[in-house]
């Protein structure tokens, strides 16, 4: 699982929080 600060810059607090639950 990757941590919020790997997502990408871009994408919002939502979307990083539902890959990280999907990951």
């Amino acid at each position: 699982m990757q941590s919020y600060e790997d997502m990408p810059s871009h994408w919002s607090e939502k979307d990083s929080l539902q890959a990280l639950a999907t990951a």
